[in-house]
């Protein structure tokens, strides 16, 4: 599998920018099928159940194909918010 390519858009990055490596991230695929079932059970409470997915041999299955899916363990995380208090970073 071939890492993603990341982007900037211009129109809502600082010139000076770079995006984050993907090596500095730290994700890792999902592949046991009892891990994957709370997925699909969670969407079927909170959506009205157009987003049926089967977890089974290491992914979930849609009518259209499989999905692989990846946990990710973030080392740092930028919330913004609206009004009085904003731009907080939390480092992991």
């Amino acid at each position: 599998m071939n890492p993603p390519t990341t982007e900037l858009d211009a129109r809502f990055s600082d010139p000076a920018s770079v995006p984050t490596s993907w090596e500095e991230t730290r994700a890792v695929r999902v592949t046991a099928d009892d891990v994957l079932e709370r997925l699909p059970a969670a969407w079927a409470e909170k959506w009205d159940g157009r987003w049926r997915y089967e977890a089974r041999e290491g992914a979930l299955h849609h009518h259209r194909g499989e999905a692989l899916v990846f946990s990710v363990t973030p080392g740092k995380v930028l919330a913004f918010g609206k009004g009085r208090f904003s731009h907080t970073r939390h480092r992991f």
